[in-house]
């Protein structure tokens, strides 16, 4: 039995029975830090629809999110973790590391700088009495203790323009996410091909998961910036930038979870 709180001149000396204890061993295994990435992108828009059908209070964005109770610190905390990955996270060649440092600030950006406008949908949220919550459990006290969801939201508005910002820093990593999918994921290295010089088996499939992921990607900004240009009548009513949203996120985690071979456990060379 180790001894868990040890003072002596000897305390915590490597182990070589114990399967850490090696160089190697301390080494971070990317590949399933890229897992638990790609599980949190998964996972975070499920959270929210959970989270939304017990306050009975749904945004018309998943960015919108910042403002809600509970929940805007989540979407805060994924962002934050999901960017300190892609800044440490280190590829095969320094381009590869450097594309994704500047995709992990923009993720940075994203939690750090909130989206604008009017953010309910359906019937809305109701009012909040009394003290209005706002980033890092800070209580604010209004003077006639009602507070409506515009009211909370400006409280968090650091500028006028700070959603030109937040719209910045997601087209940019949406786009990063989907030219890792396309372009980085999907190069070949030695050992991928058969003889004949075709792809071996779990590398054309993990390849044709990425360029649907990356595509999905695409088409999701795509709409979501025709629907910015031309402000479509029926969009909000169908609540359809969430679900764009929703279906970039999941793709960004899927090609993660793909990238990290599901825990080191499928689609394996």
């Amino acid at each position: 039995m180790p001894k868990l709180i040890d003072l002596g001149p000897s305390r915590y000396q490597p182990d070589p029975n114990y399967a850490y204890a090696s160089e190697d061993r301390m080494k971070v295994d990317q590949r399933k830090l890229a897992f638990f990435v790609g599980l949190i992108a998964l996972g975070l828009p499920i959270v929210i629809l959970l989270g939304s059908a017990v306050q009975r209070c749904s945004f018309d964005s998943i960015s919108h999110y910042y403002y809600a109770q509970f929940l805007g610190d989540l979407f805060v905390g994924s962002l934050i973790f999901i960017g300190t990955f892609l800044i440490v996270y280190r590829g095969e060649s320094g381009s590869e590391s450097l594309l994704a440092t500047l995709a992990g600030f923009c993720a940075y950006g994203i939690a750090l700088f909130p989206t604008s406008g009017d953010p309910t949908t359906g019937d809305g949220c109701p009012s909040i009495e009394g003290v209005t919550p706002a980033r890092t459990l800070v209580g604010l006290t209004w003077e006639d203790q009602t507070a409506t969801v515009a009211d909370t939201q400006s409280l968090f508005l650091l500028f006028d323009w700070v959603d030109i910002l937040h719209f910045g820093f997601s087209a940019a990593l949406f786009a990063f996410l989907a030219y890792y999918a396309f372009f980085v994921f999907t190069r070949v290295t030695a050992g991928q091909r058969e003889d004949k010089g075709e792809l071996k088996g779990p590398k054309r499939i993990r390849n044709r998961i990425y360029n649907v992921t990356g595509a999905v990607i695409l088409i999701s900004m795509a709409a979501m910036g025709a629907n910015g240009l031309a402000s479509f009548s029926w969009w909000d009513g169908a609540n359809l930038t969430f679900w764009f949203e929703t279906a970039a996120l999941w793709s960004f985690g899927i090609s993660w979870i793909v990238k990290g071979r599901f825990f080191n456990t499928l689609l394996k060379d």
